[in-house]
């Protein structure tokens, strides 16, 4: 006859074994649902986005891809927009006037010649923009809505060109054909306000 020494294996392996699994599922399960790090996703795409920028800006500009993706960000500005202003306006401040006001969207420039702005360099030209369009110009139309009719809550147009509009709306078409600065911009943005 055996002892229940001899048994007594038994229950324990199916014990090792039986927490054995739990024990590994868990660990999955944890990995599972750790918390999603919101500020290293945002970062890596407006890295992501900051590159793809990079790209359209001419090499010869000053302009800096990161001034224009943080700022555009921050009012929650369409990037494509903004990126085919400042080409339309000035070639990103290598054309025009904008050389030696380093007004890169033509804002206070004149058609007489008169310049209300200079900045001390480019980049400093960005923020003003973007709140006089956002406020002005976008405060109650989409950006298709303004590229139809670039006037601003005055009836007054953004520039004198007639053809404006259709400059800046080609300009931003190809923006959106050739890189993916919309899709990341509106990634970010969705994963902002899931977050907030």
């Amino acid at each position: 006859m055996k002892n229940l020494s001899d048994y007594i294996w038994i229950p324990l392996v199916m014990l090792m074994v039986y927490f054995g699994f739990n024990i590994d599922s868990h660990q999955v399960k944890t990995q599972i649902e750790e918390p999603i790090n919101v500020e290293i996703i945002i970062d890596s795409l407006t890295n992501e986005l900051i590159s793809e920028v990079k790209y359209i800006i001419p090499n010869n500009s000053n302009v800096l891809a990161d001034s224009i993706v943080n700022i555009c960000l921050r009012y929650d500005f369409d990037i494509a927009l903004c990126c085919a202003q400042a080409h339309v306006e000035s070639h990103y401040g290598t054309k025009g006037r904008a050389r030696r006001t380093r007004s890169i969207f033509g804002v206070g420039a004149y058609d007489n010649g008169r310049n209300v702005y200079n900045y001390k360099n480019v980049n400093e030209s960005i923020e003003p923009y973007i709140k006089l369009v956002s406020e002005y110009y976008l405060s109650n139309k989409t950006v298709d809505e303004l590229l139809d009719n670039y006037v601003n809550i005055n009836g007054k147009r953004y520039a004198s060109n007639k053809n404006y509009e259709k400059l800046v709306k080609n300009c931003r078409d190809k923006i959106l054909l050739n890189t993916n600065v919309f899709n990341i911009q509106s990634e970010i943005t969705k994963i902002k306000s899931e977050n907030v």
